[in-house]
């Protein structure tokens, strides 16, 4: 194995698994991720949808050349991963919000959604095939318009330097947004949140939270808490935008279902989609904010320009898409507890421990 091909591997360690086109979880509805949970077949040649596409190649202890996946989150990179990503993310989901015979308890749902402050105006583009939106630069756009879509009304004075900030200190906001949250709702307080992107590549949060019993807190309230909640980050004050919705979730399987899959729809592009062909004024703003991005401090480490930090390259924005408190899984189900499983299902039909045929 060359320098190149440890690099990338020590890179991606978090995602090992084998490459063995087979292993995959069943779309396990309720999210169990039970031995039964797990299944396996051959794709006819000419098929890829479940093939790696970018296999690393690092040689095992008694020097084999093995496979192992690439682990990326991008689907344009990788369907495959990208699947598989989303498809474990999804089942984690659902294992915190459809709850099992053994707990007859009642719990109250709510879907909370939080934003970013403003860096600048940017065109209002609908997405409606017939709609119109009136935007404050004074004309009023389609859908033809989409290449202006969240791009800033004046390039010279949006700041840059600021939304891709915000991005990064996004996780220390939520960190103490979700502390207040528990202390209003109680010890029972559970959420999984996902950080979505919007059109200008600044991050905003839906969330949904999950609390023992009828709750009395009124959805307006838990809105209005978090949105006020700052936090401190090198030296500056973070805080949420002006824009917060909270909803309750009526306890119903198709609400629960309906949620939980509009919290995980956009997780096949990972903490940023790739924005490219998307018109001339997107891709300029698209390629400051990247500038923007490479000259910030990603952490108290960073070394400047020549970090290598996944912050640099998206636009602040860090690793972790998913998140979800220790609580919310009744199964205890984990990205991790997954893998294992399509590891142990590929060594019962014969695949060695790094996917390699036996």
């Amino acid at each position: 194995m060359n320098s190149q091909e440890r690099v990338t591997k020590n890179q991606h360690m978090q995602h090992v698994e084998p490459s063995t086109d087979l292993a995959r979880p069943s779309s396990d509805r309720r999210g169990q991720g039970n031995a039964r949970g797990i299944r396996g077949t051959a794709e006819p040649p000419g098929r890829h949808t479940t093939r790696c596409s970018h296999p690393l190649r690092p040689r095992n202890g008694a020097g084999q050349l093995t496979l192992v996946r690439c682990g990326s989150r991008n689907a344009q990179y990788c369907p495959a991963c990208a699947k598989l990503y989303s498809g474990d993310w999804a089942a984690i989901v659902r294992s915190g919000v459809f709850r099992p015979p053994a707990r007859p308890a009642t719990y109250t749902y709510f879907f909370l959604t939080l934003t970013a402050p403003s860096f600048g105006r940017v065109h209002s583009v609908p997405a409606g095939a017939d709609a119109t939106t009136a935007c404050t630069c004074g004309q009023a756009h389609t859908v033809v318009d989409t290449h202006l879509r969240g791009v800033p009304l004046d390039p010279a004075t949006y700041r840059y330097g600021d939304q891709v900030s915000w991005n990064r200190d996004l996780g220390v906001l939520w960190d103490r947004t979700r502390r207040r949250l528990r202390r209003l709702l109680g010890r029972t307080f559970a959420y999984a949140l996902v950080r979505d992107p919007q059109e200008r590549a600044a991050l905003h949060v839906h969330c949904i939270i999950r609390v023992e019993g009828v709750l009395t807190v009124p959805a307006p309230t838990i809105a209005r808490v978090a949105m006020r909640t700052t936090a401190q980050a090198f030296g500056r004050t973070v805080g949420w935008g002006g824009k917060a919705d909270c909803h309750h979730i009526p306890s119903k399987e198709a609400a629960l279902a309906s949620q939980a899959g509009y919290l995980v729809k956009g997780l096949s592009h990972g903490a940023m989609p790739p924005y490219s062909g998307l018109g001339t004024a997107r891709e300029q703003h698209i390629a400051k904010l990247g500038l923007a991005a490479r000259h910030m401090l990603c952490s108290e480490r960073c070394k400047g320009t020549g970090c290598k930090a996944l912050a640099h390259r998206h636009f602040g924005a860090q690793k972790a898409v998913v998140t979800v408190s220790r609580n919310w899984s009744w199964t205890g189900l984990t990205r991790g507890g997954q893998r294992a499983a399509r590891r142990a299902w590929a060594q019962s039909h014969g695949l060695g421990a790094e996917g390699v045929a036996a």
